[in-house]
């Protein structure tokens, strides 16, 4: 499995998508490091959410649309 999550420096905790399909991942990385730049969020990669606990908790989304609205959002 393959995540990307948004991380908020200002709030606890990140936003998580998780993923088979590796491509599909590096696209949603490529688009949230555009739309993110220059604001106080990180975008992660990474294939062990256990590994990362700086990050928890963890608010996992079941789908790309939802992920990426409350990447932007949060």
């Amino acid at each position: 499995m393959y995540y990307i999550l948004v991380k908020n420096f200002n709030s606890l905790g990140s936003v998580v998508y998780g993923s088979n399909d590796s491509k599909e991942v590096d696209m949603i990385d490529d688009l949230l490091n555009y739309k993110l730049e220059g604001k106080d969020k990180q975008v992660v990669l990474l294939s062990d959410l256990e590994m990362w606990k700086e990050y928890e908790p963890f608010n996992i989304v079941d789908s790309v649309g939802a992920f990426i609205d409350k990447a932007m959002l949060n």
